[in-house]
């Protein structure tokens, strides 16, 4: 088996405010501009080996296949979430980012705009190796809250993964996920496939898990064959402009 989380994807939407105290203000996206890049974090700590290394792999699709489904998806996402006026007293704007990660992150994309972001998506390529999703987690949070904190900017992070871990030299998924929500960071727990850990699922949706979690899924098997489930999209949507 191939080691195998792709994508932690996060999004931020900006809402200024009309005539009540809901919403908050909109922010550009930095992924084009010349701002500064932010501070690297610490060095990860090396983890003690826990037995024979294993990795693990989605087992519908070959792995490189399935990242590339992951792309499209992520593309799709990027695509519906336009910017709007929202009953008519909001006007929501978006930027995004995302981190690529196994048991190593590459920003593959900065904060930006919606057409950069998808350009940007090309640079995902499959990294191999374990996987640890808590120091993806606590880079997550580092990047989002360098870029937005003390704004009223709403912060969410879709995170696609299968739950698995082959380390957790980070404190764990847990802690890294509590970390992330401490800082106001909405998190998504997105299935890349049905081959999934769902504890560690659960441990990194937001509360409740029934809005941030709820099956969400990339990729099903339908009549013996892969389909992307594009309802997620949608679903995921409609929570975050609710």
């Amino acid at each position: 088996m191939i080691s195998w989380v792709i994508i932690l994807t996060v999004f931020q939407a900006a809402a200024p405010q009309r005539e009540s105290p809901r919403g908050p203000r909109p922010i550009p996206g930095r992924g084009d501009s010349q701002g500064p890049t932010p501070t690297p974090l610490p060095p990860e700590p090396t983890p003690r080996p826990e037995g024979c290394e294993k990795t693990i792999a989605l087992q519908e699709p070959p792995p490189g296949s399935l990242v590339e489904s992951i792309k499209e998806f992520m593309k799709i996402f990027a695509q519906k979430l336009e910017d709007e006026e929202y009953r008519g007293q909001i006007q929501i704007t978006w930027s995004f980012g995302g981190l690529h990660f196994s048991q190593k992150q590459v920003v593959f994309s900065q904060f930006t705009t919606r057409r950069s972001f998808i350009r940007n998506l090309s640079q995902i390529k499959y990294l191999g190796k374990g996987t640890y999703i808590d120091c993806a987690l606590r880079n997550m949070t580092h990047q989002m809250t360098y870029h937005y904190s003390g704004t009223k900017a709403v912060l969410f992070s879709v995170v696609i993964t299968d739950g698995h871990v082959t380390g957790s030299p980070c404190a764990g998924i847990k802690a890294a996920a509590d970390k992330a929500r401490d800082q106001g960071i909405h998190i998504f727990s997105v299935a890349a496939s049905s081959s999934i850990d769902e504890q560690g699922m659960n441990e990194i949706a937001s509360s409740p898990i029934e809005v941030y979690r709820d099956n969400y899924i990339v990729m099903e098997i339908v009549d013996g064959r892969p389909r992307m489930n594009t309802d997620t999209i949608d679903q995921i949507i409609k929570v975050m402009v609710i």
